[in-house]
C-alpha cells in the first residue's frame, strides 16, 4: 500500500504549482572548450586487468565529462586541456561484493594563465553476485558522480583541491 501512496504523492507533486520542477539549467561551458587528454592507469594503480579489458574505466570518464561539459571533446587536442591520471581502484573484481572505490588526479591547464591540479575519490557499492557487469556499472556510477564533480570544479579551479 505504501508504494502506491508514494506513487499518488508524486503523481499530484507534478501537477501542482507548488513543487519543484527541473528548470532546465544549463551546464557550465568552458570558454575556448575543453580537451579531455587520455587517461591513463597510474603505475600503482592496482587495477585488476579483468576491469580494465571488461569495464574502461579510462574511456567512461572522459565520455561521462563530454556530457557535463558543453565543448569539452575527448581524445585530448590544444587549448584548455584536462590531463587526468587513475591513481587507485580497489575493490573492482567479480568476487567482491563490497564498495568499489576510484582516485583520479589531475591537471587543469587553461589556454593562458596557471595549471590546477585536483585529487577526487568517488565509491559506489555493487551488486550482490552482480560479477564483473556489477562491477563495471559500479565503475560507470563512478565515472558519472566524477564528471560532475570536476565540471562543477572547473568553474572555478583551485589548485590542490580534494573534491
Amino acid at each position: 500500500m505504501r508504494p502506491l501512496a508514494a506513487l499518488c504523492v508524486l503523481a499530484i507533486c507534478g501537477t501542482a504549482s507548488g513543487c519543484k520542477q527541473d528548470q532546465g539549467t544549463e551546464k557550465p561551458a568552458i570558454a575556448g572548450g575543453l580537451a579531455i587528454d587520455p587517461v591513463e592507469y597510474g603505475e600503482n594503480s592496482n587495477a585488476p586487468k579483468d576491469a580494465i579489458d571488461d569495464c574502461h574505466f579510462e574511456l567512461e570518464l572522459p565520455r561521462a565529462l563530454e556530457a557535463e561539459i558543453p565543448g569539452a571533446k575527448a581524445g585530448g587536442g590544444s587549448g584548455n586541456t584536462l590531463t587526468m591520471k587513475i591513481v587507485r581502484i580497489s575493490g573492482a573484481t567479480p568476487d567482491w561484493q563490497g564498495e568499489h572505490a576510484v582516485i583520479v588526479e589531475g591537471e587543469y591547464s587553461p589556454q593562458s594563465g596557471e595549471s590546477k591540479n585536483f585529487r577526487i575519490k568517488r565509491s559506489e557499492f555493487g551488486g550482490a553476485f552482480g560479477g564483473m557487469a556489477g562491477v563495471c556499472k559500479g565503475l560507470d556510477n563512478v565515472a558519472e558522480q566524477m564528471a560532475i564533480e570536476i565540471a562543477i570544479w572547473l568553474e572555478n579551479p583551485k589548485d590542490t583541491d580534494s573534491l
